[in-house]
Order: C-alpha cells, then structure tokens, then sequence
C-alpha cells in the first residue's frame, strides 16, 4: 500500500468506487500529480460547479435529489428564467449537456427518468444564455492558446456535433479568470470552456485536465510534450526520495 513520501503522477482513470480509496491514500500522505482535488473535479461537473459556482453563469445549481430540483425549478419560475440548461455528471463530448424549453418540462423528464430508469442525479442545471460564444482556452506552463466554437445549427458548439472553429484572443480579463480558476481548482494545466454573453461578460463552463483538440493549432503530441515537462519539474521540485 503506498504511503508517505510516495507520489503517483499521472492522471487517474478514476472510477466511482475508486474515489473512496484515493482519499485514504492522500489522508496517509501519498502526493498525487496533478493534485487530486483537481483530477475528481475534471470527471464531475457537479463538483465543479459546488466549487467553481462563483465563476459560472448566475444561477448555476447542482440538483443532488428531487428536494433540490422543486426549489431550485420554483427560484427559476419566479425569476421568470424558462429556458434551462442541464448537464449530467460524467458525461463529455456534449453528449450530456440538454436545453429545456422550461422548468416544468424539465420537472416532468426528471420525474419519469427517476421512475422508469437510473438516476439522474447529480446534475447541473443552469440559465440558457442566449447568443453566447463558446472559447475554448488552452492552458500549459507558458502555452496559451484560445478557439471560439461555432456550430449554426445546433446550441452545441463542441467539434464533436460538427461545429467549426475560428482562433480568439482572450483578453486580460478572460485570462484572470481563467488564470484565478485553475489556481482555486489546484489545476497546473487546463482545458477550459468559456460563455462570452453578448454584452461581454464572460463565465466558465468547465474546466478538465485533458480535452479534445480538435480546432487547435497545437497538436496531442505537443500538448502532450508540454504537459509531461510540467510533471517532470513538479516531481524534481521534490527533492531526492
């Protein structure tokens, strides 16, 4: 069993039952590159937005059992927000990211899910922002790369449902933010998604220790490269075993 003085570094391909287990090793001081806080959260949007909530869309919820899901549908009514973003706990690609027209169909898909099938819970539910643009940033040591996605017919503008890209700038703005999130996330690297409302102001919408990279200019083996030279000073920063 590993202990102290022990480092693992590389990300895990951490499975739920997995999880429990991790943090028993970190309790007994094994070090984990990049540091685990970081590699739970790039698997679970529910825990990014618990953590990372300030940063994203106002109004951003994670909905743990139908308690939450009533309040948090009657905040939304009240504020007259009807269209909804969810997204499922896991999942990747856009393949678990859905738009409702409402609250209430929301409450009803829920409901019959809950009765006919696994649960849905947990999962993000948040405001539609309506005309956004989605910039990917890319983050490494120095590297900074940033791509707006585009898709004009669907409100996923991930490259996996056939969207384009374009290349962006970040402003100094856009960068703090990205910047302070991986700082409180503990992320030495990052692939983060970013909503550009039209008046500008910008939100995070995830953040993940590895991405896809299609519509960047940096290729997987560079990306890769870079990452690696950030783990080797990380690990010779340590000091003989």
């Amino acid at each position: 069993m590993l202990g102290p003085g022990d480092v693992v570094a590389a990300v895990l391909p951490l499975r739920s039952a997995d999880r429990s287990l991790l943090a028993v090793l970190a309790e007994r001081g094994v070090v984990f590159y990049p540091p685990l806080s970081a590699q739970l959260m790039t698997r679970s949007k529910a825990l990014q937005a618990m953590v990372l909530k300030e940063f994203m869309v106002p109004e951003t919820h994670v909905v743990h059992a139908r308690r939450d899901l009533v309040k948090v549908l009657a905040r939304f009514q009240q504020q007259g927000i009807s269209r909804l973003i969810t997204k499922t706990d896991g999942s990747d690609c856009g393949l678990g990211i859905n738009l409702w027209s409402s609250p209430e169909e929301l409450f009803n898909a829920v409901s019959w899910r809950t009765g006919c099938g696994p649960s849905p819970y947990p999962f993000v539910v948040q405001p539609f922002l309506e005309g956004a643009k989605d910039i990917r940033v890319i983050l490494i040591g120095d590297y900074k790369e940033a791509y707006e996605r585009i898709c004009s017919y669907s409100f996923r503008n991930n490259m996996h449902f056939g969207g384009s890209s374009s290349p962006a700038e970040l402003d100094g703005r856009q960068e703090m933010l990205c910047r302070t999130v991986m700082e409180k996330a503990r992320f030495p690297y990052a692939h983060i998604d970013l909503l550009v409302s039209p008046d500008g102001e910008c939100f995070l919408s995830e953040i993940a220790l590895n991405g896809g990279l299609k519509g960047a200019r940096i290729s997987a083996a560079e990306c890769r490269e870079k990452k690696e030279r950030l783990r080797d000073q990380f690990i010779g920063a340590l000091g003989p075993c």
